[in-house]
Protein backbone atom coordinates (compact mmCIF):
# COMPACT_ATOMS: atom_id res chain seq x y z
CA UNK A 1 0.00 0.00 0.00
CA UNK A 2 1.44 3.37 -0.48
CA UNK A 3 0.21 5.91 0.81
CA UNK A 4 0.57 10.26 0.00
CA UNK A 5 -0.35 13.07 2.17
CA UNK A 6 -1.98 15.40 -0.12
CA UNK A 7 -3.62 18.96 1.34
CA UNK A 8 -4.85 17.45 4.41
CA UNK A 9 -5.91 14.07 2.64
CA UNK A 10 -4.62 10.66 2.55
CA UNK A 11 -4.32 9.15 -1.36
CA UNK A 12 -4.21 5.40 -1.03
CA UNK A 13 -2.67 4.35 -4.00
CA UNK A 14 -4.87 0.98 -5.40
CA UNK A 15 -8.44 1.72 -4.89
CA UNK A 16 -9.83 -1.86 -5.64
CA UNK A 17 -7.31 -3.81 -3.07
CA UNK A 18 -7.68 -0.81 -0.66
CA UNK A 19 -11.03 -0.32 0.12
CA UNK A 20 -12.21 -4.14 1.25
CA UNK A 21 -9.97 -3.41 4.52
CA UNK A 22 -11.38 -0.40 5.06
CA UNK A 23 -14.77 -1.45 4.47
CA UNK A 24 -14.09 -4.57 6.51
CA UNK A 25 -12.92 -2.46 9.67
CA UNK A 26 -16.07 0.09 9.12
CA UNK A 27 -18.41 -2.85 8.68
CA UNK A 28 -19.14 -3.04 5.37
CA UNK A 29 -18.70 -5.44 2.51
CA UNK A 30 -17.87 -3.63 -0.25
CA UNK A 31 -14.72 -4.45 -3.16
CA UNK A 32 -14.81 -1.46 -4.78
CA UNK A 33 -17.10 1.71 -5.61
CA UNK A 34 -20.14 0.90 -7.57
CA UNK A 35 -19.39 1.83 -11.34
CA UNK A 36 -19.59 5.26 -12.75
CA UNK A 37 -19.87 6.46 -8.34
CA UNK A 38 -16.08 8.46 -7.36
CA UNK A 39 -17.66 9.52 -3.82
CA UNK A 40 -18.84 7.47 -1.00
CA UNK A 41 -19.68 9.04 2.03
CA UNK A 42 -19.19 6.57 5.44
CA UNK A 43 -19.65 7.48 9.09
CA UNK A 44 -19.81 11.35 7.99
CA UNK A 45 -16.29 10.70 6.55
CA UNK A 46 -15.26 10.81 2.47
CA UNK A 47 -13.94 8.22 0.58
CA UNK A 48 -13.58 9.45 -3.23
CA UNK A 49 -11.64 8.48 -6.74
CA UNK A 50 -9.01 11.57 -7.66
CA UNK A 51 -8.96 12.01 -11.36
CA UNK A 52 -6.06 9.23 -11.25
CA UNK A 53 -8.53 6.74 -9.61
CA UNK A 54 -6.64 6.44 -6.49
CA UNK A 55 -8.47 6.41 -3.33
CA UNK A 56 -9.14 9.57 -1.27
CA UNK A 57 -9.37 8.65 2.53
CA UNK A 58 -9.68 11.77 4.74
CA UNK A 59 -7.37 12.18 7.38
CA UNK A 60 -10.20 11.63 10.32
CA UNK A 61 -11.08 8.07 8.74
CA UNK A 62 -7.30 7.28 8.45
CA UNK A 63 -6.66 7.99 12.48
CA UNK A 64 -10.02 6.04 13.18
CA UNK A 65 -8.86 3.53 11.12
CA UNK A 66 -5.03 3.47 12.91
CA UNK A 67 -6.52 3.79 16.50
CA UNK A 68 -8.43 0.49 15.75
CA UNK A 69 -5.48 -1.20 14.14
CA UNK A 70 -3.63 -0.44 17.49
CA UNK A 71 -6.10 -1.69 19.82
CA UNK A 72 -6.30 -4.89 17.94
CA UNK A 73 -2.40 -4.90 18.34
CA UNK A 74 -2.56 -4.81 21.97
CA UNK A 75 -5.53 -7.34 22.10
CA UNK A 76 -3.49 -9.39 20.60
CA UNK A 77 -0.17 -8.76 22.36
CA UNK A 78 -2.17 -9.16 25.58
CA UNK A 79 -3.78 -12.10 24.28
CA UNK A 80 -0.12 -13.77 23.63
CA UNK A 81 1.51 -12.67 27.11
CA UNK A 82 -1.17 -14.39 28.74
CA UNK A 83 -1.46 -17.52 26.80
CA UNK A 84 2.36 -17.89 26.92
CA UNK A 85 2.27 -18.06 30.34
CA UNK A 86 -1.10 -19.57 30.95
CA UNK A 87 -2.22 -21.99 27.34
CA UNK A 88 -5.46 -22.84 28.01
CA UNK A 89 -4.73 -26.14 28.92
CA UNK A 90 -3.14 -24.93 31.79
CA UNK A 91 -5.78 -22.67 32.95
CA UNK A 92 -8.16 -25.07 32.66
CA UNK A 93 -5.98 -27.39 34.82
CA UNK A 94 -5.66 -24.50 37.23
CA UNK A 95 -9.40 -23.78 37.55
CA UNK A 96 -10.31 -27.40 38.24
CA UNK A 97 -7.66 -28.47 40.66
CA UNK A 98 -9.36 -26.46 42.82
CA UNK A 99 -6.23 -25.12 44.68
CA UNK A 100 -7.13 -21.25 45.38
CA UNK A 101 -3.22 -20.27 45.47
CA UNK A 102 -2.65 -21.31 42.03
CA UNK A 103 -6.14 -20.06 40.95
CA UNK A 104 -5.32 -16.29 42.43
CA UNK A 105 -1.76 -16.32 41.34
CA UNK A 106 -3.20 -17.05 37.64
CA UNK A 107 -5.98 -14.54 37.87
CA UNK A 108 -3.15 -12.12 39.31
CA UNK A 109 -1.38 -12.49 36.24
CA UNK A 110 -4.33 -12.11 34.04
CA UNK A 111 -6.05 -9.39 35.66
CA UNK A 112 -2.29 -7.35 35.34
CA UNK A 113 -2.04 -7.85 31.98
CA UNK A 114 -5.50 -6.86 30.93
CA UNK A 115 -5.27 -4.28 32.62
CA UNK A 116 -2.11 -2.69 31.46
CA UNK A 117 -3.75 -3.48 27.73
CA UNK A 118 -7.00 -1.69 28.89
CA UNK A 119 -5.43 1.29 30.21
CA UNK A 120 -3.09 1.54 27.12
CA UNK A 121 -6.03 1.33 25.02
CA UNK A 122 -7.67 4.18 26.92
CA UNK A 123 -4.41 6.07 26.86
CA UNK A 124 -3.55 5.48 23.09
CA UNK A 125 -0.31 4.49 23.86
CA UNK A 126 1.88 2.70 20.90
CA UNK A 127 2.22 -1.47 21.54
CA UNK A 128 6.01 -0.64 21.20
CA UNK A 129 5.87 1.76 23.93
CA UNK A 130 3.83 -0.39 26.68
CA UNK A 131 5.68 -1.53 30.12
CA UNK A 132 3.70 -4.63 30.80
CA UNK A 133 5.75 -5.75 33.64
Amino acid sequence: MIIQNIDNKITVVSMHNELLPIHEELGYELMELPSGMTEMDIRGKKLKLDDNGNLVIDTELMDELANKQRIKDIKAKAKELITEKYPLYKQNNILMSGNMDDIRAMNDYIDGIRSVSNKAEIDKIKLEDINWS
